[in-house]
């Protein structure tokens, strides 16, 4: 892959296709989306599975999880700032793209 999903280039990777529309989002070093897709493309190369990332989604993402679990909505904020406040954080396999 030799572009973000927002079509900046990544480095060290061979441009294999034209390049998309390019968004004003700031790239890598300021787009979340952006820095994902740079992270996921470094794994790729490095044959490693074991990279995690956090980003806006995560949080929503536990919070969709508890309450299939049964939680009410309130119980699942509530749930989450405890943890939060314990220090547990919330990471997840960084998607392969």
């Amino acid at each position: 892959m030799a572009w973000t999903r927002h079509g900046h280039q990544i480095d060290d990777t061979e441009v294999d296709e034209k390049r998309p529309s390019v968004a004003r989002c700031g790239g890598p070093s300021i787009c979340a989306n952006c820095a994902l897709d740079v992270a996921a493309s470094k794994a790729k190369s490095e044959w490693r599975e074991d990279i995690t990332c956090h980003n806006d989604y995560t949080i929503i993402r536990v919070h969709e999880a508890l309450y299939k679990a049964g939680l009410t909505r309130a119980e699942c904020t509530e749930a989450v700032d405890h943890m939060q406040q314990a220090g547990i954080l919330f990471r997840e396999k960084l998607p392969y793209i």
